[in-house]
């Protein structure tokens, strides 16, 4: 995880962030306070599925949708995706926890060296964000 850029930022907007890429989004994200962040990634396995920080209406059906159209099976269950206890919001559409809500076990270290996601760090800008 400490080579992962989008799970390397600083739990404290005051902390530095670690890896060089990490910092640049991190610049990014403190200088535009982004209303929207999407952010995409690959995976090994399944289907495609999404995570979003707050359910809009109409949005997680949507989202589900994009199955339909592009032939690319959902993912329905969400195991060990990202983090655990994640909800979910539509059939491969999941809701990304808040910050307060995520075991502390999960994430390691104390508020000085701890790493949050992207999607953690940008929520204090009240970013919506997606993930792909």
């Amino acid at each position: 995880m400490d080579e992962q850029v989008e799970w390397t930022f600083p739990s404290s907007p005051s902390a530095a962030a670690g890896l060089p890429e990490t910092r640049a989004l991190k610049d990014v994200i403190d200088t535009v306070r982004p209303d929207l962040m999407c952010s995409l990634h690959n995976s090994e396995f399944g289907g495609v599925h999404y995570f979003i920080t707050h359910d809009r209406p109409g949005l997680a059906e949507a989202l589900a949708s994009l199955s339909d159209c592009t032939g690319v099976p959902l993912q329905l269950a969400s195991g060990d995706l990202e983090l655990p206890d994640i909800g979910r919001s539509a059939p491969g559409v999941f809701l990304w926890p808040s910050l307060e809500s995520v075991p502390q076990d999960v994430l390691a270290g104390d508020e000085a060296t701890m790493n949050v996601s992207s999607l953690h760090y940008a929520a204090r800008c009240d970013t919506f964000s997606l993930v792909v």
